[in-house]
């Protein structure tokens, strides 16, 4: 059975909390718009009248470029706190490592298994990352 060891692998876990958000700001955020600046919008016009719907005040003040990049930093740095997020991938955690895995290394030990588990979580059709519906 696999356990976690938080004080030998305390470099894993914080590589693992941190990395997925770094991607996403880096990936979706800044390489995309330094390969399509027309799409970069710092007056944010569509973000206000999206939060228009909502009741929110529309004169809010133009984001800089500076301030995006704050937002981003912000952003990465509490998204492994989130907690309903937490909550929500604990479970699909539990069928995955808790049952899926030990089953597969039992067939065929811990490299291979945890390689093809891998694989099969990355390939799944029926939950893809929330960053690609907004």
């Amino acid at each position: 059975m696999l356990r976690p060891s938080f004080r030998k692998n305390w470099r894993i876990y914080l590589i693992a909390a941190f990395l997925p958000s770094i991607l996403i700001f880096l990936g979706g955020g800044i390489i995309f718009f330094l390969i399509f600046p027309n799409h970069l919008d710092l007056s944010a016009i569509k973000l206000v009248e999206m939060y228009g719907k909502f009741g929110f005040p529309s004169n809010l003040p133009p984001h800089t470029l500076d301030s995006i990049i704050k937002i981003g930093i912000v952003g990465v740095l509490i998204s492994p706190f989130i907690v309903p997020v937490i909550i929500f991938a604990f479970g699909e955690e539990i069928g995955w490592r808790g049952y899926f895995l030990p089953i597969l290394i039992e067939l065929m030990g811990k490299k291979k298994a945890t390689l093809l588990n891998s694989v099969l979580w990355g390939i799944r059709p029926w939950s893809p990352p929330y960053i690609f519906w907004v």
